[in-house]
């Protein structure tokens, strides 16, 4: 027996008697958030791992929820598991969206029963910056080639280290060295979005992929905000095409016509979607930010430094997740000509990325996509959707 006093993220201080991970009651060694109500669990790592079991909502969740899965979603908990608590909370009345993050897609839950927040004891977190970054090029001359790179000697990918927007498995990813997985496809494929798996969730970068062909465009790839900030997200296509776009949300998405501006954006919009008509469409994602603008911790309450050239303070970690071709702790450094990296090593040539290039030991035509909150973006000298246009 011992005890153990915490704090959840609304200044409740509650202590708890611990006698086993299994509290009386419970019926499974994996709960779901009502067997645990207004309490905690201690998620065992095993419990990390269910990923056939449900969860619902993004943040606010359902009590239907698997407890531990839950808390790796929300961030709250890494895949060794550890203390949850969850505080019962009332329905706000209004559906909240799934969310694929940290390794787990939730499904969307209607306004029904109780709702949880998830927290922990001791949020632990691991630098996301010099982990892996993903690759490609926009399916130049119809052929995608998608890379998974890892810059951290110690962090040896795999062929799972590269999966589906969804974490499903891709077909005949290749693995030519430990730091390196590629995939290619044609774009009769319509391939779409891709992930590239790191050392922890946290550190995963997802990448969406544009078609040369596509009739409706968007402005950039990912489009950022921080939670409570006003967004609009904009698109341009032929004057022969709709105003009215249908847009299709990934996952638990519905094709209708809906606006993509927010007044008060949540994170439950984070999301990969598609304006448009598959190949035709403009595939893009949205990133929120967990916490408001300037601040980042498990509960928000620390001050985000003042990342510079587009850098992007991530939520938890609070560290300045630099855009392609810029560096240091508060991406102050400007790598030199062609190369990228946290520590500017990597240089973009086809003996470093190892498909052919749209402009050989150049960067121009690629997309670089890092840890959220930045996503996917061109590097340092370069604009436009697909990255082809020299910045003046």
């Amino acid at each position: 027996m011992f005890f153990l006093r915490g704090r959840s993220p609304f200044g409740v201080v509650a202590i708890v008697v611990l006698t086993m991970s299994l509290w009386p009651g419970l019926t499974s060694a994996c709960p779901i958030l009502e067997d645990i109500r207004d309490g905690s669990f201690r998620c065992e790592k095993e419990c990390m791992t269910q990923t056939k079991r449900k969860v619902y909502g993004t943040l606010i969740y359902g009590e239907k929820s698997d407890a531990c899965l839950a808390g790796l979603h929300a961030g709250a908990l890494g895949l060794s598991g550890g203390i949850l608590l969850a505080q019962r909370k009332d329905d706000p009345g209004r559906v909240i969206q799934g969310t694929c993050r940290n390794r787990v897609c939730s499904e969307g839950l209607e306004p029904s029963g109780s709702v949880y927040t998830v927290s922990t004891e001791t949020l632990v977190t691991e630098k996301v910056r010099g982990d892996v970054l993903l690759v490609h090029n926009n399916y130049q001359n119809e052929q995608l080639n998608i890379l998974c790179l890892s810059e951290d000697p110690n962090n040896t990918l795999s062929t799972n280290s590269i999966t589906r927007w969804n974490y499903g498995d891709i077909d005949n990813p290749q693995e030519p060295s430990p730091s390196k997985v590629i995939t290619k496809s044609h774009s009769s494929e319509n391939r779409h979005a891709f992930r590239c798996l790191g050392r922890t969730p946290a550190s995963d970068v997802f990448g969406p992929v544009i078609f040369h062909n596509a009739e409706y465009k968007t402005t950039q790839y990912t489009f950022r905000a921080s939670k409570g900030d006003a967004l609009q997200v904009r698109f341009s296509q032929p004057d022969a095409l709709p105003n009215d776009v249908v847009v299709r949300r990934f996952p638990n998405g519905h094709s209708s016509e809906v606006s993509l501006n927010y007044a008060n954006v949540q994170p439950e919009v984070n999301a990969l979607y598609n304006a448009g008509d598959g190949i035709s469409g403009a595939y893009f994602n949205i990133i929120i930010r967990d916490c408001e603008e300037g601040k980042y911790g498990g509960e928000c309450q620390h001050a985000c430094p003042k990342c510079k050239n587009g850098g992007e303070c991530h939520s938890y970690t609070g560290e300045c997740i630099c855009p392609p071709g810029v560096t240091g702790n508060l991406c102050q450094i400007a790598c030199p000509k062609g190369y990228i990296g946290n520590d500017c090593k990597l240089q973009c040539s086809q003996k470093e990325f190892i498909f052919p290039l749209p402009v050989e030991d150049s960067c121009e035509g690629l997309t670089f996509c890092l840890p959220d909150p930045l996503g996917c973006t061109c590097t340092a000298g370069y604009k436009g959707v697909l990255c082809d246009q020299y910045v003046d």
